[in-house]
């Protein structure tokens, strides 16, 4: 019985025993220290996590609203006009002298269609590069001023004129019955209203009604009106319906015009 409480006493103090301790008589004691403190570990970093963000949906870039394109300004570059402004609600016509916009409204009409002066002898009518053109006793004019014998109708479309003195009526078409005049200028035939930008006389080479200014999409656009010296934009021929953007320059005859919408 004493052996085997003795041999219980023994394992029990050997197993508190976690390091050995020499003394300075050289004896070895089991002493119980505590356990030194590991440092804890530090997370493992993600791998997905040091990869770029993936591009979620974009929300699309919207460009600011161009406001609304309504008024033009042309500035004298070089000839007569040199240093002068000119500006005007689009749509207009630039025209050297006084000229005064009638409107017939039928749809086969061009805006503007056709020139008419009726003067004190027989009256003249030019072609103004118009869809449907003028027609007189059955023949299609050209786009050059023509003077028309008394007597004779006048066609723009399905329009029809009779003229008095220095009016007319219309005797066919939509406005049928319609009666206009007296007028003192050049008159324009148009299917819808018109303003007129008046250059002066200074540049005999700009015709009456030289060059249309329209707005189409909210783009600018112009047409030659079968002028006298033509149109040029940046030094070429003007197409029908060309397309312009600011700081374009605008040639008229001697003149020259730099665009700026307003």
């Amino acid at each position: 019985m004493t052996v085997a409480l003795i041999i219980v006493a023994t394992v029990v103090f050997l197993g508190k025993r976690k390091e050995k301790k020499i003394d300075s008589g050289g004896m070895i004691w089991d002493v119980d220290t505590p356990r030194k403190p590991q440092p804890s570990a530090s997370p493992k970093p993600d791998p997905a996590s040091s990869l770029p963000p993936k591009p979620g949906p974009q929300t699309p870039v919207i460009p600011p609203a161009l406001g609304l394109i309504s008024r033009v300004r042309l500035i004298g570059s070089s000839g007569a006009f040199l240093g002068k402004k000119f500006s005007g609600a689009l749509p207009f016509i630039l025209s050297r002298s006084d000229i005064e916009v009638v409107v017939i409204a039928e749809s086969t009409i061009s805006a503007p269609h056709a020139l008419l002066f009726l003067g004190d002898d027989s009256p003249e009518v030019k072609d103004m590069n118009s869809s449907n053109g003028v027609v007189v006793n059955g023949m299609k004019l050209p786009s050059d001023w023509q003077v028309v014998e008394p007597g004779l109708n006048i066609k723009f479309g399905k329009a029809e004129i009779s003229i008095s003195g220095k009016s007319f009526r219309v005797i066919a078409g939509d406005a049928l019955g319609a009666v206009c005049g007296p007028y003192e200028h050049t008159v324009v035939i148009s299917r819808e209203s018109l303003n007129v930008v008046k250059l002066g006389a200074a540049d005999a080479n700009i015709s009456d009604a030289h060059v249309l200014f329209y707005v189409q999409d909210n783009q600018i656009q112009i047409r030659d009106l079968s002028s006298r010296s033509g149109t040029r934009v940046n030094g070429q021929e003007a197409t029908r319906n060309q397309m312009l953007q600011t700081g374009d320059r605008i040639q008229l005859g001697m003149s020259e015009f730099i665009l700026q919408p307003e």
